[in-house]
């Protein structure tokens, strides 16, 4: 698998550090689990992301700030897929 494009990975990144992840979650009803199902990652990792305790990278930082875009953009995502 090749990995991301370096500024969509910047931009991602610039988002995240932009924007309320949690808030967005919430407010469209997200468990922690859903959000981590479209993004691919565990539960657990989307809690240490949220928490600041863990930084995004690579398809990890692309696939949550996709993820995180298009429940802003649709209040709620219409697929669990995984967003890589």
């Amino acid at each position: 698998m090749t990995p991301p494009d370096p500024i969509k990975v910047v931009e991602a990144r610039r988002f995240l550090a932009d924007c309320d992840p949690v808030q967005i979650r919430v407010n469209a009803g997200l468990s922690k689990a859903e959000l981590a199902r479209l993004v691919g990652v565990t539960p657990a990792a989307i809690s240490l992301l949220e928490a600041g305790l863990r930084r995004p990278w690579g398809r990890t930082a692309v696939a949550w700030a996709d993820a995180l875009v298009r429940i802003q953009l649709a209040g709620r995502p219409a697929s669990s897929r995984t967003a890589a």
